[in-house]
């Protein structure tokens, strides 16, 4: 039991869920005949404010990416892409290195960069259709120049690793991805914490607390219902109204 450990009050409710469909399914398999989990409530987790990264936060990452990128240096330009794509729709991250890319075949690409969209396979096999601003088409652009200079520059993936060696581990992981958020905040002198699901929290967050529809976040972020933009709603701190409603047109 002790691959259960929690490290916060989600994680604790995370495995009283898993736990209970654990037994659920002992159950029907007739293994046990009750549930030691019957009558045990569920962990209460209480709620945190979300504080998005600020403004000089955001543009200093982004601004060591741009230093890279000014020559032909693929990684300033694919993480910059990717930092900007985050910033617009707040994808995640298994969604954005799912990304698939064929310029030659567009019912197979992902990337639809004059309709500023980019096709994203959600949980379940869902596809949803993500915006994307003028300013991060054209990082995207930029990026995929340099891109076809790469050795595996015939890989399906979008996004790719500077160092894979085959085909099979060309492709820019989940981690890969948050490896290289926690590399550019350092750069920039960051001291925040960043991974990816902070910035979709900036990206939520701030489209509200900037005056942004509900109903148009709901749609952006791909959920299938309000909850968890009620939720973000719910979580934004105190702080006067940003007013910028498309993150990467900003910096």
């Amino acid at each position: 039991m002790c691959g259960l450990a929690a490290r916060s009050a989600g994680d604790t409710h995370k495995h009283w869920r898993n736990l209970r469909v654990l037994f659920n399914w002992l159950i029907a398999e007739r293994e046990i005949s009750c549930s030691p989990m019957d009558g045990v409530e569920a962990p209460k987790v209480i709620p945190h404010l979300v504080r998005p990264l600020s403004d000089d936060t955001l543009k200093a990452m982004l601004d060591v990416c741009r230093g890279e990128a000014e020559g032909t240096c693929f990684a300033g330009r694919r993480d910059e892409a990717i930092i900007r794509i985050l910033l617009d729709n707040g994808m995640r991250v298994s969604g954005l290195t799912g990304l698939r890319f064929h310029p030659d075949d567009p019912e197979r690409s992902d990337v639809r960069l004059p309709q500023g969209l980019l096709r994203v396979v959600l949980k379940g096999g869902r596809e949803h259709l993500a915006p994307i601003s003028a300013t991060t088409a054209c990082a995207i652009d930029r990026y995929v120049r340099v891109r076809v200079h790469h050795r595996e520059a015939h890989s399906p993936y979008l996004f790719l690793s500077e160092r894979g060696r085959a085909a099979a581990d060309c492709r820019f992981t989940s981690t890969g991805v948050l490896q290289m958020l926690k590399r550019r905040a350092k750069q920039a002198g960051v001291q925040e914490r960043v991974h990816t699901h902070l910035l979709r929290q900036t990206m939520a967050t701030e489209y509200l607390d900037g005056g942004g529809d509900p109903l148009d976040l709901q749609r952006i972020g791909g959920w299938r219902s309000l909850a968890m933009v009620i939720r973000y709603h719910d979580l934004i701190a105190d702080a006067p109204a940003h007013a910028r409603l498309a993150m990467g047109e900003r910096r």
